[in-house]
């Protein structure tokens, strides 16, 4: 039911104006008010008031309308007091009736249709929220007595607020709230629920929404102007402070905001309150992306709504303070609002109302930021972390910005507790969150002061500043110093924008009571100083200084209070028309505060302490942290503490830690080229690590300086370190191999195809090629032989079985290659110019050796790849033949031409006769005047000439015959051969004649004439007689020669004479050059079968494409070629066969020689034989095995290559041999250790690993294969035969000792079988002796050994079998001290070590095991008593003997 209305309606009011129509407003009010007696009504139960007692709902929004705008104009005190104060007094009857309203609760008695119950609600509630709005804009009008209010209708109001936020609002806009109150405590509910619930809302709820924001507006107000009792205060922040824990309401926090800062800057003692009901409802922050930060800064920039919150609640904590100090300074009194601040308005009492004022805001900054940490180190059902990580990032965000002055003494705050987070004594998960903010802060801080070069700009401000006071005529007095203007001209900016951003007014608030607690530091400081009487040293001078500098403080403090009477609320600057920009107001806050540089030297020095902690979780952190300061300054790591602390971290145990530090290094090092070289020697350093993740790391950051920083000049060096990796596992390979790729091979850019040189190549192809030539030049064979297999590889070179993959990337390569031979060519014609030109012989030797050579080096290896790349180049190397012959690199240059020109002239279309003829006279002319070393490549280039172009071979023979005759003649008169005028042609006469055995057919070619006769056995009887007759060189050349002969007569080597002469040769007490050529004459034979075989491979594909082509009549033809040629093919490799089984023995015999060279060649002969898969590897891989222990590094490298291999094709046969390999590897080392006794340990003297570690990482996959291997090399402890052979079991106990474990099953397995063992061999060794002693053979005497003078008194204990006791004891004692090493480097205790058993399940994932760092093993006595054998025995007597026992 409706009120019935006057003739006086609403557009009658408006139409009045508001005076005149509020006071007919006024009339009616009181007039229904006193005909229902309305203000006698106390509502029924539950607070409602009959619907005829209350006045309409649009003339209840009339009223406060009116209100709003006389409140605006100040014309509400025009109007009666007692009047306004019934007006509230009938505006709370109607909040009374909306008080308990619940809009989703429909009443149990309701008539009509729950929507209409509904409808009507809400009308209730708009009219009771506008009725309330009605008291608030009344009580908080300023020019109203506060007698006008009651407070109990107040706390109605803030009640009925609060009831329909929880029960409305925040139900509408957060699904989290729409649950009831004991569901909500044990439910979690999605952020993405929460962020997105009730898109869609009710568009009644809108309205309602808007006013209650009003309210909190209104309200703010209100208490701003009337002091208020505690228990409202309280009532009302509650209130507001609920809001900052709802999603999607960032109007109403924002209207809530001003009410909290309205409190705490009045209200001192509700400080701390305040901070605790914030604090205590954290948990319940909003975790939506939507809502997480929707507090907006500066263009998109946002933070958290309760960051704002408590930043603005630090600096309003200063607002009266500095307000009533600023009255003090214009004597002026105070009003009764500040009573609590009357007193004396001397300097002291304004000094004591802003430092303590300060404090305050600080200690309540610090309390709430201690108990927020706490919150994050206590392990809770709410993890805090999270929302401290935003809290922190917030504050970062507001680091440094004008607006937010609280953020820096927050920060200043944080640092400390940081700091004491991270000592020793607190938990890892609290020190890494520390350090994880403490890295933050450090990049932002480095950030901001690179961001803001401060001096040349902020000169620039104030000159632009100057120069518009000047044009206005408006500059004061204090603007003569810069420093006062540029505060002046920032405070006033900053109380302008504070009438439409409050955050400011607070902001400019906190800046004057900040500064001036720095001047009353600065005058505590010069206060402080020791007085001229009680200091010598201070003049008169000086004391008047401080003077000076005093007055100089306090005429500043007066400028501050000055400037903040002047821009107090409510009064109004001087217009001005310099209005300064966001960044411009940021640069002056900078150069004001100018404190980023402490706050960055503070937190790098704390990362760098960490960075040596003992737990590797906290170093990790660490790590990351100036991870994170360094990506914003890249510089700081040409610090010499930050470079200290990173050569510290690349020598850190644990390996992730290693990789962490190589990474930062390869991250900043490439935006920072002058760095590289600071850290090349560190990086260099770890392509060696331990850990495979770590060198790949390394080989990574290297590529990229390869590739970004060409013209480094150790980009060589890098390319060898990291082609030294090949010899890793296979990713490490594979990774150098994709690296080598890009490199070296990728197409070309635009700009390194750009030249600026005469050559007319790329500037950038150039120095490619130069970089490849470097690293050709400082490699070795082995790198060579790998780079020739990668551009095989890439090329595709004759692979008709590759997939199309492949063969796309080879017709991408294959340009790069051609431009880079093309530049390559070019650069050694320059080259060769420069060397022309030089007319010093020195000079041009050494251009030869330094850059002609390596070119000519690396062109062989591409046209080993593929001799297309250098067709068209053949006319400008074959000048390279003419050489002179009178230096080595001379030397080396014409075999590598005479190699290239053998793999180009086939591929020549129509060579010019002029052209071969000066070949074949360039040719046979090194035959007989060039050096050994470049005679069989020329024979090889002559072969191809003659062979398939000229088929001249009628020179052959004339030539071969002068070789064959001369020494034919002679072969019976060896010294004939030896003297001094014919030994360089005995020489050269029996390599060529070897060489051209080798390439040439011997009945077709070399037999043209009769006279003859059987060449092949003629020549076969020559070599052999001369190896057998000859001595010294001459013997070794024949030897050569006799190889080359083999070659081209495979079938040869397996006759008994050659079968008889080479096992002599081979055999250990053979002269070392002899046995090295055998073996070199087998690997060359191989290594062209392999060559051969390939070729033949091809060929059977050519001819089954040809065969499915062909026509029937003509196929069968072609069968039975193909027949032949498989006949043929499959002979030659029966013929192989044969060889490696004939010499295989002798060979494996050579791999355990002392000499090293023997050893290598011998390898090489091994890897050949397996690679063709000649024997059964039953009988070598022992061997191999031995090899992994040698004293030579590449040899172990090229055996530990190939064990991998054959793991790889053979994985569960490896572990059958793994013991007899330990065995070979005893004895490898007890024959390179005669002249060296130390080489007989087991483990590596510098790494401290065992010597066959990567034997153990083979067969440690398999639990079954690993235990077994582990048992027989204990059994070596008990065996009657190596029981006494004390090296051996120093050898086994070592390499047991140093075995890579890496799960903790492995060593407990160990220890549980050293500990039966031990206890075993123990009580022998004790039998051993009493039986020597003579003593204990009956039980009453079971004890008197014990006994040391009744053990000197028996005759009995020959020495001889003392010192054998002894020995054999020692075994026992090695078993203990490896057990207690074990024990130690693992951390095992007793009682786990009890509680192993072998035969337990095992669980999955195993346990892995940590080995501590800086715990070796050495059994001193027992390694004397191998490394100086005859010395310790020398000085045993009988009675050590005894103690001993």
């Amino acid at each position: 039911q409706k009120v019935k209305r006057k003739p006086n309606t609403i557009v009658h009011y408006e139409s009045q104006g508001p005076n005149t129509g509020f006071t007919a407003v006024l009339e009616d009010v009181f007039e229904h008010a006193d005909r229902h007696n309305l203000l006698s009504v106390t509502g029924g139960a539950d607070g409602v008031i009959s619907p005829q007692l209350l006045l309409p709902g649009p003339f209840v929004s009339q009223i406060g309308s009116n209100v709003r705008k006389l409140g605006s104009s100040c014309q509400l005190a025009q109007y009666p007091l007692d009047d306004l104060s019934r007006l509230l007094a009938v505006m709370d009857k109607h909040v009374l009736d909306c008080l308990t309203l619940q809009l989703d609760s429909v009443p149990d008695d309701c008539d009509g249709e729950p929507a209409q119950w509904r409808a009507l609600a809400k009308d209730r509630l708009q009219r009771g929220l506008d009725a309330a709005l009605v008291m608030l804009h009344v009580s908080a009008s300023r020019d109203v007595s506060s007698n006008v209010y009651q407070e109990e209708h107040i706390e109605r109001l803030v009640q009925m607020v609060g009831h329909h936020l929880t029960a409305t609002i925040f139900p509408e806009f957060d699904m989290y709230y729409q649950l009831s109150g004991q569901k909500r405590e044990g439910t979690v509910v999605s952020k993405m629920k929460r962020g997105r619930a009730n898109m869609d809302r009710h568009r009644d709820i809108i309205p309602l929404y808007n006013k209650i924001c009003e309210m909190l507006t209104c309200l703010s107000n209100f208490i701003e102007a009337h002091k208020l009792p505690d228990a409202l205060i309280v009532l009302i922040s509650s209130m507001a402070i609920s809001t900052f824990f709802v999603e999607n309401v960032s109007t109403l926090q924002l209207s809530a905001l001003s009410v909290i800062r309205a409190i705490f800057s009045r209200y001192a003692q509700h400080q701390q309150v305040i901070f605790s009901d914030i604090f205590e409802s954290l948990s319940r922050l909003p975790s939506s992306k939507q809502s997480l930060r929707s507090y907006r800064l500066n263009g998109e920039i946002r933070i958290q709504m309760v960051t704002a919150l408590v930043l603005q609640l630090v600096e309003s904590s200063v607002s009266k303070p500095l307000a009533t100090a600023a009255r003090l300074k214009e004597n002026k009194g105070v009003t009764s609002m500040e009573e609590e601040y009357d007193g004396s308005a001397a300097v002291e009492e304004r000094k004591l109302l802003i430092t303590k004022a300060f404090d305050s805001s600080r200690q309540c900054a610090g309390t709430f930021l201690s108990s927020f940490l706490k919150k994050c180190h206590t392990k809770e059902e709410n993890d805090f972390r999270p929302l401290f990580v935003n809290f922190v990032q917030d504050i970062l965000v507001c680091l440094f910005s004008a607006e937010w002055p609280a953020a820096q003494i927050v920060i200043d705050l944080l640092l400390p507790l940081l700091t004491s987070a991270l000592s020793k004594s607190s938990e890892v998960s609290t020190r890494v969150v520390a350090l994880e903010h403490m890295g933050s802060i450090a990049a932002r801080a480095r950030k901001q002061s690179l961001e803001l070069d401060i001096d040349e700009p902020i000169q620039t401000l104030i000159a632009e500043i100057r120069s518009k006071l000047a044009e206005e005529d408006c500059q004061q007095e204090e603007d003569t110093q810069d420093d006062w203007l540029l505060r002046r001209i920032f405070i006033e900016q900053l109380h302008h924008s504070s009438a439409t951003d409050p955050a400011c007014r607070v902001a400019k608030e906190y800046h004057l009571a900040r500064w001036l607690c720095q001047a009353y530091d600065r005058q505590r400081a010069l206060l402080t100083m020791p007085d001229g009487a009680d200091n010598e040293d201070l003049t008169a001078t000086s004391a008047g200084s401080l003077v000076v500098q005093n007055k100089e403080l306090e005429d500043y403090c007066e400028f501050l209070y000055s400037l903040a009477a002047s821009t107090a609320d409510g009064k109004k600057s001087k217009k001005s028309r310099i209005e300064l920009t966001t960044e411009q107001q940021d640069l002056i806050g900078q150069y004001l505060v100018n404190d980023t540089v402490h706050t960055f030297e503070y937190c790098l020095v704390k990362i760098l302490v960490e960075l040596a902690d003992t737990t590797a979780t906290v170093r990790t952190r660490a790590m990351k942290a100036l991870s994170v300061v360094v990506n914003c300054d890249p510089a700081l790591l040409a610090k010499e503490e930050v470079q200290n602390a990173v050569h510290a971290m690349l020598k850190d145990p644990s390996t992730l830690m290693r990789e962490a530090t190589v990474d930062l290094i390869g991250k900043f090092v490439l935006l920072k080229p002058e760095l590289t070289l600071n850290y090349y020697r560190m990086l260099s350093d770890r392509i060696s690590d331990a850990g495979v993740s770590v060198r790949k790391r390394v080989i990574k950051t290297m590529r990229d300086i390869c590739v970004q920083q060409p013209d480094f000049k150790h980009v060589p060096d890098i390319c060898l370190l990291m082609i030294r990796c090949l010899k890793e596992e296979d990713t490490t390979k594979a990774l150098v191999r994709k690296v080598f790729e890009e490199m070296w091979f990728s197409p070309f850019t635009s700009s390194e195809l750009a030249t600026s040189i005469p050559s007319g190549a790329g500037d950038g192809v150039l120095l490619r090629v130069k970089n490849i030539v470097k690293a050709v030049a400082i490699s070795s064979k082995d790198t060579h032989e790998w780079i020739e297999k990668l551009l095989v590889k890439m090329l595709c070179v004759d692979d008709e079985d590759e997939k199309s993959e492949k063969k796309s990337a080879a017709s991408v390569t294959r340009p790069v290659c051609q431009m880079l031979v093309d530049c390559l060519v070019k650069h050694m014609l320059v080259l060769e110019e420069a060397s022309t030109s030089d007319k010093s012989a020195k000079a041009r030797q050494r251009l030869e050796s330094d850059q002609l050579l390596p070119c000519i080096w690396t062109l062989c290896l591409f046209v080993r790849a593929d001799p297309h790349l250098a067709v068209s180049h053949a006319s400008s190397i074959l000048p390279y033949l003419d050489m002179s012959w009178e230096n080595p690199v001379s030397v080396q240059l014409s075999c590598h031409v005479s190699e290239m020109l053998q793999a180009t002239l086939p591929l020549i279309e129509h060579p010019s006769e002029s052209f071969l003829a000066n070949m074949e006279e360039r040719l046979a002319e090194m035959m007989f005047v060039a050096p050994q070393a470049p005679i069989v490549p020329a024979i090889g280039c002559l072969s191809v000439i003659v062979n398939k172009i000229t088929h001249n071979y009628k020179f052959i023979y004339e030539t071969f015959r002068k070789f064959y005759d001369f020494l034919h003649n002679n072969c019976k008169q060896p010294r004939v051969l030896c003297q001094a005028n014919r030994r360089a042609l005995a020489l050269r006469s029996v390599l060529c004649v070897g060489a051209m055995c080798r390439y040439f057919d011997h009945e077709q070619v070399l037999n043209v004439k009769s006279e003859i006769g059987d060449i092949t056995e003629k020549i076969f009887r020559l070599l052999m007689g001369l190896v057998q007759r000859l001595e010294g060189v001459i013997r070794v050349k024949s030897l050569a020669g006799l190889g080359h002969f083999f070659m081209g007569k495979p079938e040869m080597m397996v006759r008994p004479e050659s079968e008889q002469l080479y096992t002599a040769l081979l055999e250990p007490k053979a002269n070392v050059e002899l046995t090295t050529q055998v073996l070199r004459n087998l690997s060359m034979y191989l290594s062209e079968d392999e060559v051969h075989m390939a070729k033949q491979s091809e060929m059977r594909k050519a001819e089954r494409k040809q065969k499915s082509a062909a026509q029937a009549s003509s196929q069968e033809n072609g069968d039975s070629e193909q027949t032949d040629k498989l006949v043929n093919w499959d002979s030659q490799s029966h013929v192989s066969s044969s060889i490696a089984q004939v010499y295989l023995k002798s060979i494996t015999r050579c791999m355990l020689h002392n000499v090293k060279e023997v050893r290598a060649a011998a390898l090489n002969v091994i890897a050949l034989v397996f690679s063709h898969g000649l024997v059964h590897p039953y009988e070598f891989v022992p061997h191999l095995i031995a090899m992994n222990a040698d004293v030579s590094e590449d040899i172990r490298a090229q055996a530990k290559q190939q064990l991998v291999e054959f793991d790889k094709k053979n994985p569960s046969f490896l572990s059958t041999v793994a013991f007899r390999g330990f065995q070979k590897a005893f004895d490898l080392r007890s024959t390179v250790s005669q002249d060296n006794p130390s080489l007989m340990r087991g483990l590596d003297q510098e790494t401290h690993y065992a010597l066959l570690s990567h034997l153990y990482t083979l067969v440690r996959g398999n639990r079954q294969q690993r235990r077994g291997f582990i048992l027989s090399l204990l059994r070596s402890f008990q065996d009657v035969k190596t029981n006494g052979n004390l090296p051996l079991l120093l050898f086994t106990a070592d390499n047991l000792a140093g075995f890579p474990y890496s799960l903790q099953d492995e060593p407990l397995f160990v220890i549980h079988h050293l500990t039966k063992i031990s206890s075993l061999t123990a009580s022998d060794a004790i039998h051993h002796f009493k039986e020597v002693m003579g003593v204990g053979k009956q039980q009453e005497d079971e004890d008197e050994w014990l006994d040391l003078e009744y053990l000197r008194g028996r005759r009995e204990g020959r020495m001889d079998k003392l010192r054998k006791c002894y020995t054999t004891s020692k075994g026992a004692m090695l078993l203990l001290c490896l057990k207690e090493h074990l024990k130690e480097l693992f951390g095992l205790t007793d009682s786990k070590c009890r509680q192993y058993a072998p035969s337990d399940k095992v669980k999955a994932p195993e346990k892995p095991s940590n080995p501590k760092p800086g715990i070796f093993f050495h059994p001193g006595t027992i390694v004397s008593l191998v490394t100086d054998a005859e010395n310790v025995e020398a000085q045993l007597t009988k009675d050590d003997i005894l103690l001993h026992f």
